[in-house]
């Protein structure tokens, strides 16, 4: 590679001799070191120029293709976008059937070997298999009347990913999220059979659509089918290496194409994502550029990249990183170390059966760090590194070796220090992310005392839970751990918690603190932050503090509906929080119409079956109910309770919720009968399962009375609104709703 062009032949001849297929492996890798982007290479408008050289040798037919002509007498071509060492695309007005502007692919003249027509063929079938709304779609295929194939794609009017995601100083949450549907389409395409093989952000263009960055993954020129066969013309008879050389994976390098699997695009896509989190590639491309091929080989397949974490600590561009990315660089570089570098460099292994198994885990994992769940990835264990130590260094073990063997009295300390050697550098960094990981098991315990189900809110451990979760709150103010975001995450775990088990005073206390801390370690409209302002206006309005609920409400909704479109999920959380507190307020008219709003989009983008739909479902009946519209409640919570049993189960407390919402319609539609037996239902099912002092049991309780009442049934009613009304103002204050209801209940 490091030889002229002119100087490569006689190179060749000499080296390879009479193998042909050797000869053939190498001027294909020749051809991806020489034109890295090859195919579809971008020009400024989202495509780069080809050079000179490429252009001179073009023959005459590629002067037909001119703006103007008319192919296969239906798409008239405008001008040409991008060319590369395999062909070249075209903008073309379609008249017939439908007119629309499409971009039209042909294959190179003067390079039309059986072996680019079969890489050409391959890439044709290939898109036709898919259909995904991240993947450009192909519309057409034919000859041209010089016999040049070419085919019709969709158009797609973008930057390629990593100049969209620096341009637009897209945050590092939303350059993942932003990979999510990336990993979808590539899922996509491996469920259909198909391989892309070439991976890399000028493959993946981002175009805007109604304010949404959507990500389409083009040029599946270099696929190759996993189960069905497509073409087996000659395009992999010699283990051709096919992609961009800092994106290949090692068996794909290795010239084993034959043996290339969806495996080699996880490698890319971790290629890619190391890219859009650090702006630095795993391997240098000047690095690959400068060097002989069987160092190249040697390389990609043998040398263990830096961690992003480390290689951005190294590197005099973090500054700029952090910038870009709208963030400083010590939060940057926090962000990276541990889950996110384990993520990336278990897409990076060399070893593919050490690699995710599939796209779709690498997606979970992305989605899981997003909503702060661990993640699956875990870093190399010790005798994992020990063994890669031993491979890369075989010389150096072998002397030990020999030295071992002489020098029986030292083995112990020559054992130690190979140890040593390989974990001195990560003994530091391993001390601080041991804390870290003590910390996160912490917070996964307190997690699941989230109210999810029966056993959560049973009499005795409720009594337990809240204790336990008070204690660990006075604990962790006199804790010395100097992360404050940590802190912050298990105030907001705890503040949380405590709000569910009915200790609103403390939950608050603690939820203020861990909003001040994300606001100013993280800024006011960061994930974090605003996921922790919600739960701290939702605290307030269960303890009766609406006001404050509502304003708080409306501004997570407005910064949500700002970032990320109405119909964002975390948008329509926020809206549907803030119908609830409207509701509490006894804004009846604009919590109506939110939840009316909501349930219409939620009909458009989730399933019916989703739980966010049922309970939107729920609220709304609740509304309607408000608004003395019973038919409607009636008829929408009779379908919610149905679907309650069915996908929660009788025991849950939304279940058990929406059950006494239905006595309390049927009560005020004069139906006695039915609200009677239901109401006790509720209340028994909330005394078996949560006790009786729950919110949820004295709340099916107020129902019970309330339905007494209107039954005329006052020897019933006034005993039980009484002791009701009594424990709301011991557990949820005088002044919540709930409380206040039930005093208006008793006159």
């Amino acid at each position: 590679m490091a030889l002229p062009t002119d100087q490569r032949q006689s190179a060749l001849d000499a080296e390879c001799g009479a193998d042909f297929e050797m000869r053939q492996r190498i001027e294909v890798l020749l051809i991806a070191h020489d034109e890295p982007d090859h195919f579809l290479d971008r020009t400024d408008g989202g495509f780069e120029m080809t050079s000179a050289h490429e252009i001179s040798r073009a023959n005459s037919a590629s002067a037909d293709l001119q703006a103007g002509k008319v192919i296969s007498d239906r798409y008239v071509l405008r001008e040409k976008i991008g060319e590369g060492g395999m062909g070249e695309v075209w903008v073309a007005k379609q008249t017939e059937p439908v007119k629309r502007r499409v971009a039209l692919k042909f294959i190179k003249t003067g390079m039309d070997s059986k072996t680019v027509l079969a890489r050409f063929e391959q890439e044709r079938q290939a898109l036709a298999l898919m259909d995904h709304p991240n993947i450009a779609g192909v519309l057409d295929a034919g000859m041209t009347d010089g016999d040049q194939p070419f085919f019709v794609m969709e158009l797609v009017h973008g930057l390629p990913l990593d100049q969209f995601c620096d341009e637009a100083r897209l945050s590092l949450r939303e350059r993942l999220e932003l990979l999510i549907p990336i990993c979808q389409a590539v899922q996509h395409a491996h469920q259909k059979g198909i391989v892309h093989r070439d991976l890399k952000p000028a493959n993946v263009l981002v175009t805007m659509i109604d304010g949404k960055p959507i990500p389409k993954v083009i040029d599946f020129g270099v696929s190759k089918a996993i189960g069905g066969r497509l073409s087996e013309e000659t395009l992999t008879q010699f283990g051709a290496v096919l992609g961009t050389l800092e994106y290949m994976s090692p068996e794909q390098a290795g010239f084993s194409g034959d043996d290339v699997d969806t495996r080699g695009d996880i490698y890319s896509l971790g290629v890619m994502m190391y890219e859009m989190l650090t702006g630095l590639r795993p391997i240098d491309k000047q690095r690959l550029q400068e060097a002989a091929l069987s160092e190249v080989v040697r390389i990609i397949c043998e040398e263990e990249p830096a961690k992003p974490s480390l290689r951005l600590s190294t590197d005099g561009g973090l500054p700029s990183a952090a910038a870009i990315r709208r963030t400083e660089p010590k939060k940057l570089m926090a962000m990276l170390s541990g889950e996110l570098d384990w993520v990336v460099m278990k897409c990076l292994e060399k070893d593919r059966a050490r690699r995710y198994d599939t796209v779709s885990g690498l997606a979970q994992d992305i989605e899981r760090y997003l909503v702060d769940e661990p993640v699956k990835a875990r870093p190399p264990s010790t005798g994992y590194r020990l063994q890669k130590f031993i491979k890369r260094h075989k010389g150096v073990v072998v002397a030990v070796g020999i030295f071992m063997l002489t020098l029986t009295v030292g083995v112990t300390s020559t054992t130690l220090w190979l140890f040593k050697a390989l974990d001195a550098q990560r003994e530091a960094e391993n001390r601080l992310l041991q804390r870290k990981k003590s910390n996160e098991i912490l917070l996964s315990v307190f997690a699941n005392l989230n109210p999810q189900g029966a056993f959560a809110y049973s009499a005795p451990l409720n009594a337990r839970l809240a204790k336990n979760l008070e204690q660990a709150a006075v604990e962790l103010e006199g804790d010395e751990i100097d992360e404050p975001l940590v802190v912050a995450k298990m105030q907001d775990l705890l503040g949380t918690a405590l709000v569910d088990l009915g200790r609103g005073t403390q939950g608050i206390s603690l939820l203020q603190k861990a909003v001040a801390t994300y606001t100013m370690e993280l800024g006011p409209e960061h994930y974090d932050t605003l996921r922790s302002k919600s739960n701290l206006a939702t605290a307030y309005r269960m303890a009766g503090e609406i006001d404050l609920a509502v304003s708080l409400h409306e501004k997570t909704f407005e910064v949500f509906v700002r970032k990320f479109g109405v119909e964002h999920a975390l948008a329509l959380t926020a809206m549907n929080n803030l119908a609830v507190a409207c509701q509490a307020a006894g804004d009846f008219e604009r919590a109506m119409s939110l939840y009316q709003e909501l349930y219409e989009v939620q009909k458009r983008t989730l399933s019916p079956r989703d739980l966010v739909t049922l309970y939107t479902l729920h609220n709304l009946a609740g509304a309607y109910i408000r608004n003395h519209d019973l038919d409607q409640a009636l008829l929408l919570e009779v379908e919610v309770v149905e679907r309650c049993n069915e996908v929660l189960g009788p025991s849950h407390p939304h279940t058990i919720i929406a059950i006494s919402t239905l006595a309390d319609i049927y009560a005020e539609a004069g139906d006695f009968n039915q609200a009677t037996g239901l109401a006790r239902e509720a209340t028994q099912r909330a005394t078996e399962e949560f006790g009786t002092e729950h919110p949820v049991t004295l709340s099916c309780n107020a129902i019970l009375g309330k339905v007494y009442q209107l039954a005329g049934d006052l020897d019933h009613a006034l005993p039980l609104l009484k002791k009701t009304y009594e424990l709301q103002v011991q557990r949820l204050g005088l002044v919540h709703p709930e409380t206040l209801t039930s005093m208006r209940s008793l006159g």
